[in-house]
């Protein structure tokens, strides 16, 4: 299969894959079928971002426990709005889960 990701000399092409294999996973982008299956699938996390199913946050580390705390506050401020609170807590479970 033709290589379709190309990284600088200086990065390390195997630890970046499997960190997005393993993202992909979490998020249930995963292999159905062959020698990998169930394991994470990044083409398909890939198309997820392309079209816009799955949103990219960009924050500073510094700033996303703060974030993520303020959310949660948010949420339980406004549980009467189940949808918004759901929605709300699992913004905050992202960014908890990206620090790790």
């Amino acid at each position: 299969m033709p290589k379709l990701l190309w990284f600088r000399q200086d990065r390390d092409e195997t630890a970046i894959l499997d960190t997005l294999a393993a993202m992909a996973a979490q998020h249930g982008y995963t292999n159905r079928a062959g020698p990998k299956h169930g394991a994470g699938n990044v083409a398909e996390l890939m198309a997820a971002i392309a079209t816009g199913e799955v949103k990219l946050l960009l924050l500073p580390d510094e700033q996303q426990t703060l974030a993520a705390e303020f959310l949660r506050q948010s949420a339980a401020d406004c549980a009467a709005n189940v949808p918004l609170a759901d929605a709300l807590t699992a913004i905050a479970d992202s960014l908890q889960l990206s620090l790790l």
